[in-house]
Parts: C-alpha cells; sequence; structure tokens
C-alpha cells in the first residue's frame, strides 16, 4: 500500500491539480451519460413503440404540454446535441489523460535510467566475483 501511495503522490506532484479535474470531468461524463440514456424514455414513448404514461406526473410532464410535432424535434435535437457535447468533452479529456500518462511514465524511465548510472557498479561486481 505504501508504494501505491508513493505512486500516487509521484503522479500528483509531476501532474499538479489537472489530475483533480481529469476525475471530476470523468464524472461530468459519467452523468452526461445517464442524462442522454434518460432522453431515450421519452423518445420511446413519442415513437408509440412502448406508453410509459401511468397516469402519474413524471419527469417528462413538460412534453405534454409542447405539441407532439415539436416535442420530437426537440427531444432528438437535445439528445444529438448533449451526445455530441459529450464525446467532444470526452475527447480532450482523454488527450489530457494520455499526455499525463505518457508524460509521467517517461519521468520514470529516465529516473531510473539515471539510477541505474548513478549505481556502484563496482561494488556489484566485487560482490559477484565473490560468489
Amino acid at each position: 500500500m505504501n508504494s501505491f501511495l508513493y505512486y500516487i503522490r509521484r503522479l500528483f506532484s509531476f501532474s499538479g491539480s489537472i489530475l483533480y479535474w481529469n476525475i471530476i470531468g470523468m464524472a461530468v461524463i459519467g452523468f452526461l451519460e445517464g442524462i442522454s440514456i434518460l432522453l431515450l424514455v421519452p423518445l420511446i414513448n413519442l415513437s408509440g413503440i412502448v406508453d410509459f404514461d401511468s397516469g402519474k406526473e413524471g419527469l417528462f410532464d413538460i412534453l405534454h404540454s409542447v405539441p407532439e410535432t415539436l416535442s420530437l424535434p426537440i427531444i432528438l435535437l437535445t439528445y444529438v446535441l448533449l451526445v455530441v457535447g459529450q464525446n467532444l468533452f470526452d475527447k480532450n479529456l482523454n488527450m489530457r489523460n494520455v499526455k499525463i500518462a505518457h508524460g509521467f511514465i517517461g519521468l520514470l524511465r529516465i529516473e531510473t535510467y539515471e539510477a541505474l548510472l548513478r549505481s556502484n557498479w563496482g561494488f556489484f561486481t566485487r560482490k559477484r566475483s565473490q560468489i
């Protein structure tokens, strides 16, 4: 566990607060995916495949006051804009995550190579010859 915490501390020191913003961004992406799936309910109801009209007041009562000729294009437009916005946001977030990961792995690789170069190779050769 200590090794994991050391790794996370080093990652945070490398990336700074952008790591927290990326985690928050991933939560927002999940929320937007949930909203886009939720928008499929009135879309299916308007298409007539399944009738979700149970007589109770629901989330989509506003759509009953709008004429059916306008409600379908409004739902479709909202759905498309939400999915496109979510995909653009997700693409930007993934690009930042890849930049952080590649930069951090490169930093670890360079530090490992420097530690190998600075090691006491004379000690290791003497120990090997004694075995």
